[in-house]
């Protein structure tokens, strides 16, 4: 900021710690200053409340998460403004703290994909489904395996139940079933170039301009985010002619949630391709891949003895293959350890 840029924003504050208590004017959703020129008065609010005393802190926050969400998002600036924002934060306060922390991850896509694992700890980036060379959140809602082709169908019948439930318009849910299914099959390129099944080409119904704005300003991926376009609202009151803003705004609520509950589903199922979806087939999963190292230890030991030092060559000489593997798992992962440390011995000699 310049030096008349602070000076407004002292005096500003100044007239608004001043005025508060009888100001009568209507909340704002989001930190703002009002005023055209450094005599006039002001007011800064920030989510419904007034902001006294520093203020300043507050509005370069504001502007820098907006920064971040275009940046990260890859959207031009205008976008950010089609999205439910007030509904997100709305729907977001409703769940209890455990989902607040799993959907937080999912929106910033960071929820746990081989494609993380192999950036943090060194290990295959590989879809477990696919064989795709990088598994990325995007890429487990769209997996084309056949395993996770079936666990999606099966996970959006639900969703359209929960659509349905949420009395949403038959028209919308139609809409929206559409715009996810052909983003999972069409190629991105192709998909800008996607209209919506019902369009009309003399007018542009809320529904139509809903489905395009997620198609080719928001997209699709950012949709099982949380980053659901405003026009589905209107799209609503449209629909309910005698809805209001207040109604729309909990529908969207609703939606956001819905498709939040959807995409940690999908995340889920791709999930347990690796670790399991219950217990048991977790237990059976680790144990798989215990063997698989075992095995590979006693291959590479077959090829150069010299891995470890000759006094620890009782680690592969004492069991064979078959006798090491009928081990339970806790036997397994205590003789890799003492093998990954006999390594690290050598290597140090």
């Amino acid at each position: 900021m310049n030096s008349d840029s602070d000076e407004f924003l002292g005096l500003a504050q100044d007239e608004a710690n001043h005025q508060v208590e009888n100001c009568v004017e209507e909340p704002l959703e989001f930190a703002k200053v009002s005023g055209t020129s450094l005599a006039c008065i002001a007011r800064v609010e920030r989510e419904g409340l007034p902001v006294i005393g520093n203020f300043r802190p507050i509005v370069r926050s504001d502007l820098a998460l907006q920064d971040t969400v275009i940046k990260n998002e890859k959207w031009p600036v205008a976008v950010f403004s089609l999205v439910a924002w007030d509904a997100f934060s709305k729907a977001f306060r409703k769940l209890p703290r455990t989902r607040q922390i799993m959907y937080s991850k999912l929106t910033n896509r960071l929820l746990q994909t081989n494609s993380r694992n192999q950036r943090f700890y060194g290990t295959t980036g590989q879809c477990p489904g696919c064989g795709h060379p990088e598994e990325t959140l995007a890429h487990d809602f769209t997996c084309p395996s056949e395993e996770s082709s079936k666990a999606r169908e099966e996970s959006l019948g639900l969703y359209r139940e929960s659509l349905e439930n949420l009395a949403a318009p038959e028209a919308i849910i139609h809409h929206i079933m559409h715009g996810l299914t052909t983003w999972s099959k069409v190629e991105q390129v192709l998909l800008k170039k996607q209209i919506a099944p019902s369009i009309d080409g003399i007018t542009a119904p809320p529904l139509t301009q809903a489905y395009n704005e997620q198609t080719r300003k928001i997209g699709w991926e950012a949709f099982l985010r949380g980053c659901i376009g405003l026009s589905w609202g209107e799209a609503y009151k449209a629909h309910y002619t005698d809805g209001n803003e207040e109604e729309a705004q909990c529908w969207l609520g609703d939606l956001i949630r819905a498709t939040l509950d959807l995409s940690i589903s999908l995340w889920y199922r791709q999930n347990g391709m690796i670790y399991g979806i219950n217990y048991t087939e977790a237990r059976n999963k680790e144990l798989q891949m215990l063997h698989q190292k075992v095995t590979k230890e006693y291959e590479s030991y077959e090829e150069d003895p010299f891995i470890i030092l000759q006094v620890q060559s009782h680690l592969f000489d004492q069991k064979s293959i078959p006798q090491c593997l009928r081990q339970d798992r806790d036997s397994l992962a205590c003789w890799l350890a003492d093998v990954e440390e006999a390594k690290q011995v050598q290597r140090d000699f």
